[in-house]
């Protein structure tokens, strides 16, 4: 009888949801009943890549950020802060969903890819996570202490890196204090893919994450393709917003998508010679896989994306800039001269994937 794994995915941006993809087909590929619990965009994209599969949908998050450009807004970190009680109830109310679910389901195991409400203590519980130490201008204390209880109720911690210098996310990822870590390597659903020569240099913009940011970032490459077309003249053009709920862009010369199932991705990243995409961490780990030249636009507010911004610039491997100083043909005329600094490094999760099934 295959094993029945649910599997949790964290619905802040597409990040989660495209990383979870390559584990889903490898327990797949390996025999598993997979059930998948999410919601909003995570959901959605899921659905598109796994139509065959059950879902369990679970409540909606509903993080919205501050309209504020300025990195480490304080007003949204303290909203982080004073909204704990509110995280609380909804990872209650998640795994209230979740016990639902196993009292009328056999359940092996559950995986879950951030989610600190897709776990149970009747079966073994595993998270998949970066943020062993999360960073914060402000209260980083505090918030690092909610987050190690949070990911102290999970019997395992899957790390998506390496250790020590070859880390993609850094400090993020060190384990200053939990006894149940297991690095098990970068996770990407791409692969290189050889792409015939247009005669034209290919910019693809690819956005994500939560609102307002998402959108404010939209509008504001929406405005610059219109006012300055001459600039990209030279430049075909592709524009993925990442939200199925996103304003449409009609510009001559520019394809919009609004989400992509990863094969389409896939190619068309691999068809780049410059992305340009925030500096979310699973964006990261594909850019590095596929070997990309990257400029990255961290979310504002959003530490961790500040953070890897500066990590990764200051190591060479992508440029960065601020989304208060976006200026799209000044990053076309410049970001091509800069090579970048690092080999494609892949990883594969399949002997993890049976390790796992093994101990169940």
């Amino acid at each position: 009888m295959p094993k029945r794994i649910i599997y949790g995915v964290l619905d802040w941006g597409l990040g989660h949801a495209s990383r979870s993809v390559p584990i889903i087909r490898e327990l797949l590929a390996q025999g598993c009943e997979v059930v998948i619990a999410s919601s909003g965009g995570a959901l959605h994209y899921l659905r598109l890549e796994f139509e065959e599969l059950t879902f369990i949908p679970l409540p909606d998050l509903n993080v919205v950020y501050s309209k504020s450009e300025r990195p480490g807004n304080w007003r949204f970190i303290l909203k982080g802060v004073l909204n704990y009680p509110k995280l609380k109830k909804y990872v209650s109310a998640c795994e209230n969903v979740i016990t639902e679910y196993l009292d009328a389901k056999q359940v092996d195991a559950i995986l879950s890819d951030g989610h600190f409400g897709v776990r149970s203590t009747e079966v073994k519980s595993i998270i998949l996570s970066h943020q062993l130490n999360l960073k914060t201008r402000l209260f980083g204390k505090q918030i690092n202490q909610y987050n190690q209880q949070f990911l102290e109720r999970f019997d395992e911690i899957w790390v998506p890196d390496f250790k020590g210098n070859e880390s993609l996310a850094g400090e993020l990822s060190e384990n200053y204090s939990f006894q149940n870590v297991r690095y098990i390597g970068p996770i990407t659903a791409y692969v290189n893919l050889k792409q015939s020569d247009s005669g034209k240099k290919h910019l693809l913009i690819l956005l994500s994450g939560p609102e307002p940011q998402r959108q404010i970032l939209q509008d504001k490459i929406h405005g610059q393709l219109v006012e300055q077309p001459d600039h990209f003249a030279e430049w075909q053009i592709d524009f993925v917003s990442g939200s199925s709920n996103a304003s449409d862009i009609n510009i001559s010369g520019v394809n919009h998508h609004l989400v992509m199932n990863s094969k389409a991705l896939n190619a068309l990243i691999c068809k780049s010679d410059l992305v340009i995409c925030r500096s979310g961490y699973s964006s990261v780990m594909d850019l590095v896989a596929l070997g990309k030249q990257a400029v990255l636009i961290p979310t504002p507010g959003q530490g961790e994306q500040e953070y890897l911004a500066q990590y990764h610039m200051e190591k060479g491997r992508f440029n960065s800039v601020p989304q208060r100083e976006f200026q799209l043909a000044a990053i076309l005329e410049n970001s091509l001269n800069v090579s970048a600094n690092f080999k494609p490094k892949t990883n594969s999760v399949g002997a993890q994937i049976t390790q796992f099934l093994s101990s169940l």
